[in-house]
């Protein structure tokens, strides 16, 4: 019995033995297959945290997190454009936008032309004073 205890794993030696385990490779292709963080991890059976942290130590990581999240966003593109061709539904749209803002947002200009006019007749000489001195910093 006492033989068995001791071949039984502690906490800390399971622990370090998930952290020597390179869980990057499945983490980023499942990353890049689903661009879902929650879904990547659980691929590859750790925490967002790990991720997290694996992100901040090690900037090789970092990149490779952005080129997957690049793929990611390409096959989305590629999806957008086959069920435009096909004249399909908008759910892409929505994922093309949160993607990529800079590309597929609704740009809206606002411009004014003219001018604006204000009746100051009903001010008193200190308040038009005030606006005066606003006006003129």
């Amino acid at each position: 019995m006492a033989s068995e205890q001791s071949e039984r794993p502690t906490r800390g030696k399971r622990q370090s033995v998930n952290r020597q385990r390179d869980w990057k490779p499945e983490f980023l292709k499942a990353y890049e297959e689903t661009g879902v963080i929650a879904v990547a991890c659980k691929a590859a059976a750790i925490g967002r945290t790990a991720v997290h942290n694996a992100r901040q130590a090690d900037e090789d990581f970092a990149l490779a997190m952005h080129d997957a999240a690049e793929a990611f966003t390409d096959s989305l593109e590629r999806e957008g454009y086959r069920r435009a061709v096909d004249g399909s539904d908008r759910l892409i749209e929505f994922f093309l936008r949160a993607r990529k803002p800079q590309t597929y947002r609704d740009n809206v200009k606002v411009e004014h032309s003219g001018s604006v006019k204000h009746d100051l007749s009903g001010m008193s000489i200190e308040e038009l004073s005030e606006l005066d001195a606003r006006l003129s910093r």
